[in-house]
């Protein structure tokens, strides 16, 4: 048994493992930087949440708005969240699109 170990090669048990695992495990099936690589989902993911972060500010702010009764200072600080918001967004989209064109440049 201890011998037959020893015998099976540094591939042979990446393969094993591999198989084991599913080609979506590190390593397997696709590099890290690869299109459905670990990099880029994990890029991918965190600008997915901002995004959807910065939507979900752009409702509270627009809720923020219409709930203020006409407060001056309560307009102020939705106008700033819908601004800011908006602004998240815009950087979201854009890195998301730098993103793809450098993942699909080096990969």
């Amino acid at each position: 048994m201890i011998f037959s170990l020893l015998a099976t090669t540094a591939s042979e048990i990446g393969d094993k493992a591999c198989a084991t695992a599913g080609a979506g495990a590190i390593g397997c099936g696709t590099g890290l930087l690869e299109k459905g690589g670990f990099v880029t989902t994990a890029i991918n993911t965190v600008i997915f949440i901002i995004g959807a972060l910065s939507v979900i500010m752009i409702i509270v702010g627009g809720l923020r708005y219409v709930l203020s009764g006409g407060d001056a200072a309560g307009l102020k600080s939705a106008k700033e969240t819908i601004i800011y918001s908006l602004v998240g967004l815009v950087i979201s989209l854009l890195s998301f699109s730098i993103v793809s064109f450098v993942i699909t440049r080096i990969g």
